[in-house]
């Protein structure tokens, strides 16, 4: 079937009206398409067009510049009728392609998938981004194999071997695995393997390193620096911290690496830690380069890059993901948890309609801290209302249509979530992999983002943009309307990808400062951003974790046939608005605390007194 509607490029074929640039576009548009489908044949509507029949020359000779005006309309339409019909052919085997993708990702059994999550007691992670232990995720396997090729290749720098292991984040079940398999495919302890490619007097200072790659750190050890951020606040170990800003200072004097990376390894390239490492060694250090500058200026070649990596840099970041690590950080980032300003981790309140942007730097932290670069994709669509206003477009229905406990329908202005390349079968993408988009909010499993988008809006296209085209849109919005705060162009529904150091949805503004550039520390205003937002997340956090707890209290009072009364107040709470149930924390704090440790103790002591309802009375008449 072919379609009815023409592009603008194709438009402007038809009417002779083609720029240099626009002819420029559509002959590497056609020269591609032509190179992509060698000897295939389209049949439509009775006639047969062989696309080899358009070669490069005639092509040439059609779209040159200057000659546009001795293009007869019979040639310009026969070129536009031609490159119609290859499109067709394109967009159909692309539908092809997304089937078989999606019956791929579909037969990941996710039901099968366990990642831990770890005690919130245990101080390692208090500030991490992450909840679960590497030894969940990683590809040991891959991992192995990696490492096996760097023994055997005697060119390969120190850093690659240190990258390797230290992405095993010195967890003693992600040693020990990564031991194992290391031995299966080798045949010898790792250990001893590297004592002897590192055995020449100058390699000294590097087995020490690796060797520390491969110490287990217990989770409840007194970590060399801090890892809540309100120790650092209220000056708790500001001494051992000075004192490895001290240490650090000295290896950049003595330019070794090793010493440098002995004493920023153990951040894990958590970028709240990097922040304070960054703005002490500034106070300790205040006529010096900031410390990012430093690193840049002392070393070189593999040991800047790996030292770079170590304070959050993408460079040596894995880009892409196998299946079996796509699997498990779906899983991971379901039930991903943080950290509050106060109390215990409470679980990403995926339920709650506002704050993906939120979600999306947190779920981007967690791929950062362990090492993939994943990038943020923004979605977001307008039409016109009748009075010709402007109006934002996605929402949350199609997820309610399929039975999710919302309250209303919520419109977006956007949406964002992340994304990372994932191998899949090498028959459905030339390259072996395809961009997928992780976002809990609306799959268990990472999807294409054609597919993401089909869950925002009842619109079934998608047109993905570049960065430079979003720009270039962005710009062309504000010369039409320069007096326009919301720039973003209409009637398609579009995805970008962005850099994880974009934190709201990118504004032109945003764009021409260039985030993804560095400032002092990498990732530095995504995270600034974030603790400004955070403490608004966290009460509707603790709101949505709260009514969870009533939900599956209220499921217990009705398997007992327990006092009536109270049953219909909590039911209240749970259906009650999570925004005004945010206000009513604001007003109460504490009640909210105090609401979820009686709930966490046994139903019959909680049912017993009569304070226990006088005080959701005093909830239910508030949020009433």
């Amino acid at each position: 079937m072919v379609r009815n509607n023409f592009s603008e490029g194709e438009k402007s074929i038809l009417t002779g009206d083609v720029s240099t640039t626009e002819q420029s576009n559509i002959y590497n548009l056609m020269t591609s398409l032509l190179e992509q489908n060698k000897n295939k044949e389209r049949k439509d509507g009775g006639n047969t067009y062989s696309i080899t029949k358009l070669n490069n020359n005639e092509i040439k000779g059609i779209f040159a510049s200057g000659e546009t005006k001795e293009v007869s309309q019979v040639q310009r339409f026969d070129v536009t009728e031609r490159l119609r019909t290859l499109k067709e052919h394109c967009l159909e085997r692309e539908a092809l392609n997304e089937q078989k993708i999606m019956q791929e990702i579909g037969s990941w059994n996710m039901e099968t998938v366990e990642v831990t999550h770890l005690a919130n007691r245990d101080l390692h992670y208090d500030a991490a981004a992450r909840d679960f232990p590497v030894a969940d995720v990683l590809d040991f396997p891959v991992l192995a194999q990696d490492f096996t090729s760097l023994m055997q290749n005697k060119t390969a720098a120190p850093e690659q071997f240190y990258r390797v292991l230290q992405s095993l984040q010195a967890e003693p079940a992600a040693i020990a695995k990564f031991e194992e398999y290391y031995q299966q495919k080798s045949g010898i302890a790792l250990k001893e393997d590297l004592q002897r490619r590192f055995q020449g007097p100058e390699d000294r200072s590097r087995l020490n390193y690796a060797l520390q790659l491969l110490q287990p750190q217990s989770l409840r050890r007194d970590q060399k620096l801090p890892f809540l951020q309100q120790q650092i606040s209220i000056q708790q170990n500001t001494s051992r911290l000075y004192k490895s800003i001290e240490l650090i200072h000295q290896a950049l004097q003595d330019k070794n690496p090793e010493a440098f990376y002995q004493e920023t390894t153990h951040l894990h390239r958590n970028t709240d830690l990097l922040l304070a490492l960054s703005d002490t060694y500034q106070k300790k250090y205040p006529t010096e380069a900031p410390l990012y500058k430093r690193v840049q200026e002392t070393f070189s070649g593999n040991a800047l890059d790996y030292a770079q990596y170590l304070l959050g840099d993408q460079k040596l970041e894995k880009k892409s993901l196998t299946q079996y690590e796509a699997m498990q950080l779906a899983k991971a980032m379901a039930q991903l948890t943080f950290k509050p300003f106060h109390g215990e981790r409470v679980p990403i309140p995926y339920d709650h309609p506002d704050g993906c942007y939120i979600r999306a730097h947190t779920m981007s932290q967690v791929f950062k801290e362990l090492g993939y670069t994943a990038e943020k994709v923004y979605f977001f669509s307008y039409d016109f209302d009748a009075k010709g206003h402007r109006q934002a477009r996605l929402n949350n229905q199609q997820k309610m249509e399929q039975g999710q406990e919302y309250r209303k329908v919520t419109t977006w202005l956007y949406h964002t979530a992340v994304t990372i390349p994932v191998e899949l079968s090498r028959h459905q993408t030339q390259s072996g992999t395809l961009r997928l988009v992780f976002d809990p909010d609306f799959s268990d499993r990472p999807l294409p983002i054609k597919q993401e988008a089909a869950k925002i809006s009842a619109d079934q296209t998608v047109q993905q943009l570049s960065w430079n085209s979003y720009r270039t849109k962005l710009e062309m919005e504000q010369r039409q309307d320069p007096a326009r705060q919301q720039l973003y162009p209409s009637e398609h529904i579009y995805a970008v990808t962005a850099h994880r150091n974009y934190y709201d949805f990118p504004t032109l503004g945003d764009i021409q400062q260039d985030r993804s550039k560095l400032t002092s520390v990498p990732d530095q205003e995504a995270g600034l951003d974030h603790r400004n937002n955070l403490s608004q997340y966290t009460r509707h956090a603790e709101i949505i974790s709260l009514q969870r707890r009533l939900h599956e209290q209220i499921s217990e009072l009705k398997s007992k046939q327990d006092t009536q009364s109270l049953l219909e107040k909590l039911e209240k709470l749970e259906d009650a608005d999570s925004t005004l149930m945010a206000q009513a924390n604001d007003v109460f704090p504490g009640l909210f605390l105090n609401l979820k440790s009686k709930l966490d103790n046994d139903l019959a002591t909680i049912l017993s007194p009569d304070t226990k309802e006088n005080f959701a009375d005093l909830l239910v008449n508030y949020l009433m």
